[in-house]
């Protein structure tokens, strides 16, 4: 018969435990306890325990979320559509006939209920940056990030990160995951917001891509953005079709907040892997703004996804 060192059996558990109450008190400080909070951190245990029946291999660990709503707050004005208003008002401002015509007319008179309905946002965007080459284009949105703030808010777009999101990501990462940002924004403005708030390098993003001419002028390659997106655009089952292009595999983690995500969060879900799907109901008033997305909450029930609040969820925000 074996003899069982009690010392170090004692070590091993004692050990574990403290990683257990570590984990779930310090890899999530801006969260709650609850479900919500137990569940994330059950789940990245197990997958990553390759004793676990519930293992998932490293190169399998990809993890998938939504920018705005998710990551960020989104309203009254998202990062995309308040470029493009600045860029549409420097336009009419520079020619006074423009002033009459959409969607220069929304942006010089700050007519929000305009530039705001979804059937305009991809048409605001791509008039106020026709034409304008991609290097441009980057140099324009990194000084609007440096000097503009967010309407409503009075702050740096990049101080309207949720806290616990970001946590969330940090805790993916430091556990193996890959972890992609898919967005319905434009791609190169949020390659540039996304580096400078998590270092996220630009093949981890996931945006709506602009259609563009190259060119040589001079000797020199020239990417100049055309008045549309490639289709299809990264929304709704575009998302899941760009996801399978862009990273090659099914992912095991995602995280939305709007029925755009919907397909992305189903494909994530009928993984064989052990999976995990959340979505982020706004119902804080207080704190952000208050608006629901009743249709998804439905889904989340039906198929069994996490529903994240806001309000009891989040021990803070921002």
């Amino acid at each position: 018969m074996r003899c069982v060192n009690w010392r170090v059996l004692l070590l091993i558990v004692t050990t574990g435990f403290c990683f257990n109450r570590v984990l779930a008190e310090d890899s999530l400080p801006s969260w709650n306890e609850g479900v919500a909070k137990r569940k994330v951190i059950e789940y990245v245990a197990q997958v990553t325990d390759s004793k676990s029946v519930r293992y998932v291999k490293p190169e399998d660990r990809v993890a998938v979320f939504d920018l705005d709503g998710t990551l960020m707050a989104e309203d009254p004005v998202n990062f995309q559509r308040a470029i493009a208003i600045k860029r549409l008002k420097e336009l009419a401002m520079e020619d006074s006939k423009l002033r009459s015509i959409q969607p220069y007319k929304a942006a010089w008179e700050d007519d929000g209920v305009y530039y705001n309905k979804k059937e305009n946002h991809s048409f605001v965007f791509l008039k106020a940056f026709e034409n304008y080459s991609q290097e441009d284009y980057v140099s324009y949105v990194e000084h609007f990030l440096k000097t503009e703030k967010a309407p409503h808010w009075g702050v740096s777009f990049k101080q309207l990160f949720y806290q616990p999101s970001l946590e969330l990501v940090e805790l993916l990462k430091d556990n193996g995951f890959e972890v992609f940002v898919c967005s319905t924004t434009e791609e190169g403005c949020i390659r540039v917001l996304l580096s400078e708030v998590l270092g996220m390098r630009p093949y981890r993003v996931i945006g709506n891509e602009v259609a563009m001419n190259f060119d040589v002028a001079k000797g020199k390659e020239v990417f100049t953005m055309k008045d549309k997106f490639i289709n299809p655009e990264n929304r709704g089952e575009g998302k899941s079709v760009y996801i399978l292009n862009h990273i090659g595999k099914r992912p095991i983690f995602a995280f939305g907040n709007a029925m755009g995500d919907y397909e992305m969060l189903r494909y994530t879900g009928a993984s064989e892997k052990e999976n995990l799907v959340m979505i982020l109901d706004h119902d804080d008033r207080e704190r952000e703004l208050e608006y629901h997305s009743g249709e998804l909450l439905e889904a989340a029930k039906k198929h069994g996804w996490i529903v994240l609040s806001m309000k009891k969820d989040f021990k803070r925000v921002f």
